[in-house]
C-alpha cells in the first residue's frame, strides 16, 4: 500500500477515463469559502448567508427546546432530517432529562460535515435585556468548543424566528460573547465563529448591524490575505512560500494529508475543500484503488480533475502529541512524508511541487517544528537527488485564519540561512532548567536526555538512561531497600489508606532501567503535548472529579519533588497475586493479565490503580504474606466518568464520542470511575504510563 511507483500507472489509466468523459460530470457544488470578515481579539467572525444544516465548521449550533425533542421547532427537525436519528438516541441517552438555557448538550455530527453538534435553548424574549441570555448561552458554546480543541464554530441566529429577539439585539450578544470571551482566554484553539442566518431580512439586518457595530469600535473588515512571503534557492530548486489558498494553485503535484480512512469529507479542512474543487470523482477513485485506506506516512496518489494539478499525493500524519510510528517521533514522520513526496515527483518528471502548512493546522504541530522539518526534508532530499527534474517547490499558507502570521514567521526563518553549513541547523546553547509550569519547562522536559532518579543506588544519576541500557552487564532489574524517609511515607501512606489492621513486612524499592526508559519516554510525549496546550488539567480541577488522589496527601514533599502534577504524574496502589510479582517486576503492568483474571471490567481492558490501599488490598491473594506495589502513573490529561464504560480498550476521545472513538486524533490519557457510594479506580490503557517503583509485602492479622 502506498507504493507511488504503481500508484503513479494507476493514475495515468485515471486519466485516459476522465479525458473519454464529459468533464461536467465529474463537477460537483463548489461551497463559496468565506471571503471576509472581522478580527476581534484572537477571532474571526463572519456573518454567513445560508442553511446551518450546510456548514462544515467543526462545531455547528442546534436551538432546540428543553426536552431535546429535535422534531419540536423547524430547524431542529430539518437537523435531525439530514443528520440521522442517532442524534435524537445520543440526546436521549446522554441528557435523559433535557438541558436548561445554561447548559449545552453535545452530540456527535451524525451525518453532518463537522465534529459535534452543540445543542441548547433560549427562552422567548419578553424585554430590552433578555439578550444577556443570548450571550451567556453563546459564551458557554465557546467555552466547549475550545475546551474540545475545535477552531471553528457555527451560531444560526439564535433567538430571531418565533422567540422574538430583535435582529439588532442578537448582533450585539454575539459582539459581546466574542469580546468577553477573547478577554478572559489569553490562548485558545477557537480562531473561526460564524453567525448562518436563512432569512433574506434577517440576514441583510445582522449584517448591516454587525458592520455599525464594527465600525463603532474601530474594527476593519478583513479580506482572505494573499501574498508571497519568502523565497530561497537549494541548488537547482526554487522554494516559494505564499499565503494563499492551495487549491487555486497551478503545480504538477498538490499535496494533501487526510484521515486514514481517505474520506475527503469526514472533517473540515483542506481534503473537504480540495474534494469539492477537484469534484467527486476524485473521492471515487481513492474509494476504488485503496478501500482499506492508508497507514501513517504511506503516500497514495490520484489524478487533479478540476484541480489546476496533473497528480494529487495524499497523505496520512500523526498528531503532533500522537504515538510514536515505529520508533519515530511525529515529525520525523512529518519529514519521512515530505521527502517521500519529493522522491515521487522526481521520478516521474515532475517539475513542480505545492505543499500546504503540513501539521499546522488540525494536527497541532507548533509552527517553528514542522516549518524546519519540511525545509530540511528538501534541503536533504537535493544533497542526495541533485540530478532531480523538480525546479520549484511552493509551501502555501492558508490565510483565513488570525494565526497564517506565525506559520509564515516559522516558514521565513526556516528559509533564512544560517550561518556555517547551510544545511546545518542552529546549535543549541547550554542552558539553565526554566521555571516549572513554563512551556518553556514543558520544551526543556521533552528535549532532555533523561537520567535516573537521584535517589536510585544502583543504576546511579551519572549517567543517562540510554548510556546505562547500552552499558549495563546482566540483570537491568533489581530490588534496593529505599531511605529511612522515603519507608516511614509510603508506610503511612498505605496505613492511613487501609480500613484493616495490617502489619508491613518490607518495602522495596524497583530499578529497572529498561521499564524506567519506557516510562519516562511516555512522560515527555506528555510534555511534548503540554508545549503545545498548555499544562494538563489538575485531576482535582477536572470535570466530575472529587479531588485529588487520597494517597498524594499522605506522600512527603521530599517524595513529591521529583513528580511531575504539570502531566498529573502521582503514586497510586496496585494490588497484585504473589506469583505475579516477579513478572510484573521484570516486563511490567499487563493488561492482558487483568482481563484473563476478571471477567468484566469496569473500564475496559486497562491497568488499574487505586488511590486508596483497601480498595487494591481487594486485588491480593488477601492470606499470608500480600503484595501491593506503589507505583508512578502519568495520568495526563483525565476523563472522569461516573458510568461503567467496560468497551473501552484506550481512553474515550476529548470530541464527546461514547466509547471507543477511531475517527478523532486528541484523546484523553486516562480514565478515572466516579462511582457514586464507590471508591474511584483509575485506569491508563498503555502500560508505559506507569511504572511499579515499590513493592509493598504486607500480613493482614
Amino acid at each position: 500500500m502506498g507504493n507511488s511507483s504503481s500508484s503513479e500507472d494507476e493514475s495515468a489509466k485515471e486519466k485516459k477515463k476522465t479525458e473519454e468523459t464529459p468533464q461536467k460530470k465529474h463537477r460537483t457544488r463548489r461551497i463559496s469559502r468565506r471571503k471576509r470578515f472581522l478580527q476581534i481579539g484572537k477571532f474571526s467572525i463572519s456573518v454567513v448567508k445560508g442553511s446551518i444544516i450546510d456548514q462544515t465548521t467543526d462545531v455547528i449550533v442546534n436551538g432546540s427546546v428543553p426536552s431535546l425533542e429535535l422534531n419540536k421547532t423547524r430547524t431542529s427537525k430539518l437537523l435531525l432530517d439530514k443528520a440521522g436519528d442517532s442524534i435524537q438516541d445520543e440526546c436521549k441517552e446522554k441528557y435523559p432529562s433535557g438541558i436548561t438555557c445554561s447548559d449545552v448538550a453535545i452530540t456527535g455530527p451524525g451525518r453532518l460535515d463537522c465534529q459535534h453538534i452543540f445543542h441548547v435553548t433560549v427562552q422567548k424574549f419578553s424585554s430590552k435585556g433578555d439578550e444577556k441570555n443570548l450571550e451567556t448561552c453563546m459564551m458557554n458554546c465557546l467555552a466547549e468548543a475550545d475546551r474540545l480543541g475545535m477552531t471553528s464554530i457555527a451560531f444560526p441566529a439564535l433567538g430571531t424566528g418565533f422567540l422574538g429577539y430583535p435582529s439588532k439585539l442578537v448582533a450585539a450578544a454575539m459582539f459581546h460573547a466574542v469580546e468577553n470571551f477573547d478577554k478572559a482566554h489569553t490562548k485558545a484553539s477557537l480562531k473561526i465563529i460564524n453567525c448562518v442566518v436563512f432569512v433574506d431580512d434577517t440576514f441583510k439586518e445582522i449584517l448591516t448591524e454587525a458592520k455599525v457595530r464594527a465600525t463603532s469600535k474601530g474594527l476593519e473588515e478583513l479580506s482572505l490575505v494573499t501574498r508571497a512571503s519568502c523565497s530561497s534557492n537549494v541548488g537547482k530548486i526554487h522554494i516559494s512560500v505564499i499565503v494563499d489558498t492551495i487549491t487555486s494553485q497551478t503545480a504538477d503535484v498538490i499535496v494533501c494529508t487526510c484521515a486514514p480512512n481517505l474520506k475527503l469529507c469526514s472533517r473540515p479542512g483542506l481534503p473537504k475543500n480540495l474534494a469539492e474543487v477537484a469534484g467527486s470523482v476524485i473521492q471515487s477513485e481513492l474509494d476504488r484503488r485503496y478501500p482499506n485506506g492508508i497507514k501513517v506516512g504511506d503516500l497514495v496518489v490520484t489524478n487533479g480533475y478540476n484541480l489546476k494539478c496533473r497528480k494529487v499525493y495524499f497523505g496520512c500524519l500523526s498528531p503532533f502529541f500522537g504515538k510514536k510510528k515505529e520508533d519515530q517521533l511525529t515529525e520525523q514522520v512529518l519529514y519521512s512524508f515530505v521527502y517521500k513526496c519529493l522522491a515521487s515527483a522526481s521520478k516521474h518528471g515532475c517539475k513542480s511541487l505545492t505543499f500546504p502548512a503540513l501539521g499546522t493546522g488540525y494536527l497541532k504541530f507548533p509552527p517553528d517544528l514542522a516549518a524546519p522539518k519540511v525545509i530540511q526534508a528538501i534541503k536533504d532530499f537535493h544533497n542526495k537527488e541533485q540530478q532531480t527534474s523538480l525546479r520549484e517547490v511552493k509551501i502555501v499558507i492558508f490565510g483565513g485564519t488570525n494565526d497564517w502570521a506565525k506559520i509564515e514567521k516559522a516558514y521565513i526563518k526556516s528559509c533564512t540561512p544560517q550561518s556555517g553549513n547551510p544545511n546545518e541547523g542552529p546549535k543549541q546553547a547550554l542552558q539553565t532548567v526554566p521555571p516549572r509550569g513554563t512551556r518553556a519547562y514543558f520544551k526543556y522536559k521533552y528535549l532532555e536526555e533523561p537520567r535516573p532518579p537521584s535517589y536510585w543506588t544502583h543504576f546511579k544519576n551519572s549517567k543517562t538512561i540510554k548510556e546505562w541500557n547500552t552499558t549495563a552487564k546482566g540483570n537491568t532489574t533489581v530490588r534496593k531497600q529505599p531511605g529511612l524517609n522515603i519507608t516511614k511515607t509510603i508506610s503511612s501512606a498505605f496505613s492511613k489508606t487501609s480500613k484493616k489492621q495490617v502489619s508491613i513486612v518490607s518495602i522495596e524499592r524497583i530499578e529497572n532501567i529498561s521499564l524506567y526508559e519506557n516510562y519516562v519516554h511516555e512522560c515527555q510525549r506528555m510534555f511534548r503535548k503540554a508545549n503545545v496546550n498548555g499544562a494538563c488539567i489538575p485531576l482535582e480541577a477536572t470535570k466530575g472529579s472529587r479531588g485529588g488522589a487520597e494517597c498524594m496527601k499522605h506522600i512527603d514533599e521530599e517524595m513529591k519533588k521529583y513528580l511531575h502534577p504539570e502531566i498529573n504524574e502521582v503514586y497510586l496502589f496496585h494490588g497484585t497475586k504473589r506469583n505475579l510479582v516477579d513478572i510484573i517486576g521484570q516486563q511490567g503492568f499487563d493488561d492482558r493479565l487483568a482481563k484473563m483474571n476478571f471477567g468484566t471490567l469496569r473500564l475496559g481492558n486497562g491497568v488499574y490503580s487505586a488511590e486508596e490501599s483497601h480498595v487494591s488490598n481487594g486485588y491480593t491473594d488477601g492470606n499470608g504474606q500480600c503484595k501491593m506495589f506503589l507505583m508512578r502513573v502519568c495520568l495526563g490529561d483525565v476523563y472522569t466518568t461516573p458510568r461503567n464504560i467496560e468497551k473501552l480498550t484506550r481512553p474515550p476521545c476529548k470530541s464527546g464520542c461514547i466509547g471507543v472513538c477511531t475517527s478523532h486524533p486528541d484523546l484523553f490519557d486516562s480514565v478515572v470511575g466516579e462511582w457514586q457510594g464507590y471508591c474511584r479506580e483509575f485506569t491508563v490503557y498503555d502500560r508505559a504510563k506507569c511504572y511499579p517503583e515499590y513493592i509493598i509485602t504486607y500480613t493482614i492479622p
